[in-house]
């Protein structure tokens, strides 16, 4: 068999801005063969900036300007890194990640924005809220404007970013006293005039006090001082914007404000291996303001560089206008339209309706990415199969070619002293760093639920197909993965093969017999449910993507707190939620003669996993599971519900039972540990069924 074309070189987007969202769904409509695409972002989403100042007036929710990146990643083959970079070394190559390895690449791309510098005012570090990073500050202002004590607001900065913010504020907030300030004598210096003059109009005209020509000394807890105190409750900060200091501090060429200066073809001057965009950058060859229409008009040539730059051939010089179009909204529908010098106050709504359908087809050129790739995968779901513990194979298949180790247990005895375990996942989360984690999470967690003491591992690794250098890279990402777990590797196997997966080997010190389960006992479960179900609508790009990072937030969590607090008490049964379900590895755990009866409206469920279910999204061995237990159920289940017992998990919780005297305690001490949603579920009943009650209407 002739394997899959093997990666050769990595590409490392940093940062989620205009322009590489265009690099992302261009390199994912025409991919450069053996290009491997790295998106390292501080979220899974990222702010449109043209359209936050509706959303600060209400005229847009904060899906409505937000960019998935996540589902922009999944359904274009691209991989994302959640992470927040705090270094670049041009020479290695490489990029600083806080709390995990280096990210190596061949070559990079930087379109990270910028943020106000926080220090060129006394008191603003402390006192004030900056509007950038964007993301951030779209992110705060739903619990801002929730602040009833905020009744009086300062903005400081009258350029275009300020002055929309006055004008969103004051159409939103009119009962709110509004000041603007800003030391030069006129509102939008760098824009025409008559721009300035329909500003200054437009707020005078809404009440909002205008401090023009004035020097803010510094910031205090009751407000901006200039001459005096200017009273506020919130101080909005939208002033000059300075670089992330990494990158001045990384030997990149840089401007005086830390910019990365880059050349007509968008490389940095002193290293041609990175390249950059948007406002981070500095561009030599045509000077520009930091706008986003040019970040957002680079995206083509950048890409187009991108591609040469991997395929050795020369790069070009990229055309940038001189000019973009800016429409500047009121907050109340109308806007002010300028290019070039200049500009035109329309007193009807015509404007900012050409602008919402300028934004929203934007939008939607990046958010409905993949749609017919979504519907063709829909039409033949066999061709579908889940990555994590969603990709197991069915119970009732393995109990027909397995006999009795098909539920003999998760762990089994090595010897008097040692129990074992193994288990084998594909990759569902883009991030080999994280994937190691997770994955040994996953398996530790049989030797947690046994009450297995020093545990061990053992791995045997597929990477996929790469040249020598980028298998390196892939393998310490791995390895600094699963060394984060603090359980010794002490021996294993790699191997190349068509998608990364990991089958890791526990082994640890049998614990003390547990106690004999009794009908009376109440289940506990640690963990929420619904990991299958939104692994499996990720791969669709049918859930939110705050809904994934809570997943994979999740699955890093491991069970080793709640061992702890379950060899303190009294505990009979003892198992991990995984790949078939709660119902099924309760229905495998349960002793001859006890039943269970689970009480399905104390489930704790993840936020997303029913809406991915009434989406219509089926994770790959849902129907086995279902079929698996039907015999042993006692009564009808509500879809939903079955659903979610039946989820399979991947880094599940543990469920086992203790005496309904130790229920407070136990669920006490495992709120304090961390497990937030640990929950009681049910009770052992001496029906010797499952029965499930209190089902959701």
């Amino acid at each position: 068999m002739t394997p899959l074309a093997p990666i050769t070189h990595d590409l490392v987007l940093a940062g989620g801005g205009h322009a590489h969202v265009e690099v992302l769904r261009a390199l994912a409509m025409k991919p450069v063969p053996g290009l491997r695409v790295t998106l390292v972002s501080r979220s899974r989403t990222a702010i449109y900036s043209g359209m936050v100042p509706g959303f600060v007036a209400g005229q847009y929710s904060l899906d409505d300007i937000s960019v998935n990146l996540d589902r922009l990643c999944v359904l274009g083959g691209h991989r994302l890194i959640v992470a927040e970079i705090e270094g670049l070394d041009p020479i290695a190559q490489a990029f600083a990640l806080r709390g995990r390895p280096a990210l190596p690449f061949d070559t990079a791309s930087i379109n990270v924005g910028s943020s106000p510098d926080l220090h060129a005012i006394p008191g603003a570090d402390q006192h004030a809220t900056p509007v950038k990073p964007i993301e951030g500050f779209a992110r705060r202002f739903e619990r801002l404007q929730e602040q009833a004590s905020a009744r009086s607001i300062a903005i400081v900065g009258g350029g275009a970013g300020g002055v929309e913010l006055a004008l969103a504020l004051s159409a939103r907030f009119p009962d709110r006293a509004l000041s603007l300030i800003d030391r030069n004598s006129t509102l939008l210096p760098r824009l025409p005039a008559a721009a300035g003059r329909w500003a200054k109009q437009t707020l005078e005209q809404r009440g909002v006090t205008l401090h023009l020509g004035a020097n803010v000394q510094e910031i205090s807890a009751q407000g901006p001082v200039i001459d005096g105190v200017i009273a506020a409750d919130l101080t909005l900060l939208v002033t000059g914007s300075k670089a992330p200091a990494w990158l001045s501090e990384s030997g990149v060429a840089t401007d005086e404000r830390g910019f990365m200066r880059v050349s007509g073809t968008l490389q940095s001057l002193s290293h041609p291996d990175v390249l950059g965009a948007g406002d981070c950058v500095a561009y030599d060859a045509f000077p520009r303001e930091k706008a986003g229409v040019f970040a957002v008009r680079a995206g083509p040539g950048l890409t187009d560089n991108i591609r040469r730059l991997v395929q050795e051939t020369a790069p070009v010089p990229v055309r940038m206008q001189k000019r973009g179009l800016q429409l500047i909204g009121d907050g109340s529908g109308r806007a002010c339209a300028i290019w070039g010098p200049l500009a035109i106050g329309a007193p009807g709504r015509a404007l900012f309706r050409w602008k919402d359908t300028i934004d929203r087809v934007w939008m939607d050129r990046y958010n409905l990415f993949g749609e017919a790739m979504v519907a063709k995968m829909e039409a033949a779901p066999e061709t579908m199969r889940c990555s994590g513990c969603g990709g197991k194979v069915g119970p009732e298949v393995l109990r027909e070619t397995m006999g009795e180790l098909a539920t003999s247990g998760d762990v089994a005895p090595i010897s008097a002293a040692q129990v074992g375990s193994v288990d084998l996942i594909r990759d569902a989360f883009d991030d080999p760093y994280l994937f190691a984690r997770i994955a040994g999470v996953h398996a530790l967690s049989d030797l947690y639920a046994a009450g297995a003491k020093n545990p061990r591992l053992l791995s045997a690794l597929t990477l996929p197909y790469a040249k020598p250098k980028i298998l390196a890279r892939d393998l310490l990402q791995l390895r600094e993965g699963l060394n984060s777990l603090g359980a010794p590797v002490i021996g294993g196997h790699t191997a190349e093969g068509a998608e990364l997966s990991a089958a890791l080997t526990v082994i640890g010190d049998t614990a003390p017999a547990s106690k004999a389960p009794q009908a009376g006992d109440v289940l506990v479960l640690t963990k929420p449910l619904g990991v299958g179900l939104i692994l499996a609508a990720r791969m669709l790009g049918k859930v939110h993507p705050l809904s994934v990072q809570a997943v994979m937030d999740h699955c890093e969590q491991d069970n080793a707190a709640a061992a702890v607090v379950f060899a303190e008490h009294a505990v009979g049964l003892r198992t991990d939620v995984t790949g078939f379900g709660l119902l099924g590895h309760l229905q495998t755990s349960l002793p001859a003669g006890l039943g269970a009866s689970i009480d399905a409206s104390r489930l704790p469920v993840l936020a997303g996993a029913l809406d991915a279910y009434r989406r219509g999204v089926r994770p790959t061995i849902l129907s086995a599971n279902q079929s698996a237990t039907a015999s042993a159920l006692n009564n009808p289940l509500q879809p939903e519900v079955s659903a979610i017992l039946h989820d399979p998990q991947t880094s599940g919780g543990l469920l086992v039972s203790v005496p309904a005297p130790s229920e407070n305690a136990v669920l006490s001490a495992l709120q304090s540990a961390g497990y937030t949603a640990a929950q009681t579920v049910g009770v052992l009943t001496p029906s010797g069924k499952l029965e499930v009650t209190k089902q959701w209407a």
